[in-house]
């Protein structure tokens, strides 16, 4: 893995694609020393993302099964944020989900996070695995959530995002697109050596 050292310093602020944050607060929450301060343990801190708010998104009409009006779930991802690229350091990510289609989804909505861009099915183990519970309504954007998991573990690869899936890449909910089931953030400042 390869370490970046910041000068103490150097905040990049706000996170966004293509814009990262890094920050040295002291936590014992998460004792990681520090090479770069003699300021002691790093506070890992969510760098203030947010699950984006829920909303009402139109109908696809042109989405049915069977001439009947079906479920089109869809993911996108908001928000991604790399505290540092140290060892043990965290990642966050706020992802969001639609159903877009005309028929409501009951019960807990699946999804998975991965490293790398691959398809659906590939075989990948993911990175880790979470749901959207209380079922979303046609029509409507769930509340967005944050996610964490450990930088280490993505290689400097891209994280995929993948909605409507239980860790296995299998597909739970019967739906009449899969194609927008599934986002990418490519913008990832640590890599591996």
């Amino acid at each position: 893995m390869r370490r970046l050292a910041w000068p103490l310093g150097l905040l990049l602020t706000g996170c966004g694609q293509g814009e990262y944050r890094f920050t040295t607060h002291n936590d014992v929450a998460s004792p990681i020393i520090d090479s770069v301060t003699d300021s002691g343990p790093i506070v890992w801190e969510d760098c203030g993302i947010e699950g984006a708010a829920g909303s009402v998104v139109q109908i696809d009409h042109t989405c049915v099964s069977a001439s009947e009006l079906a479920v089109d779930l869809k993911l996108s991802i908001t928000d991604a944020c790399f505290p540092s690229c140290e060892e043990g350091a965290p990642v966050f990510i706020a992802v969001q989900i639609t159903n877009q289609g005309g028929v409501d989804v009951s019960g807990n909505i699946p999804l998975a996070i991965y490293a790398g861009a691959a398809a659906a099915g590939s075989g990948d183990v993911p990175l880790l695995t979470a749901s959207h519970s209380g079922g979303l309504a046609a029509g409507t954007m769930a509340e967005g959530m944050v996610l964490e998991f450990d930088v280490n573990a993505l290689e400097g690869l891209p994280i995929r995002a993948e909605v409507n899936d239980d860790g296995t890449g299998n597909w739970t909910v019967a739906e009449c697109d899969l194609d927008n089931n599934r986002a990418t953030w490519d913008a990832v400042p640590c890599g591996s050596d």
